[in-house]
């Protein structure tokens, strides 16, 4: 518990000393991941994916901090792929093989509980 307040406090306190910058011109979400491999002058699929993977762990970080439910995690992870995939930050192959991935890791579970697993017990 002691960590958690910790780690909360430090997160609040990195906020508090960043500086407020407020955009002059008309902000476009949409095209963040653009901009962002023009400054850091990457390719624009591995700007998509850090693009996703920072809105990832924006609301991943707190449910993985308050709950230890693994639902609450999945859940998360795929509506922000699927909110990343919606507005164009991230490519549909990149969220039917995460979608695919799951699939497979909880298919042996799946078929557990329905009495059909092939497994040798």
């Amino acid at each position: 518990m002691r960590i958690r307040t910790l780690m909360i406090s430090a997160v609040a306190l990195l906020l508090a000393l960043i500086p407020k910058v407020y955009a002059t011109d008309e902000v476009n979400v949409l095209e963040f991941p653009n901009r962002l491999g023009e400054m850091l002058g990457i390719p624009l699929f591995a700007a998509q994916l850090l693009a996703s993977t920072i809105l990832l762990a924006l609301f991943l970080f707190p449910t993985l901090l308050l709950t230890k439910n693994i639902l609450a995690h999945l859940s998360i992870g795929l509506m922000v792929f699927g909110f990343c995939v919606a507005i164009g930050w991230l490519p549909v192959w990149i969220f039917i093989i995460f979608c695919l991935f799951l699939g497979l890791m909880y298919a042996e579970i799946l078929a557990d509980a329905f009495g059909t697993g092939g497994g040798a017990r």
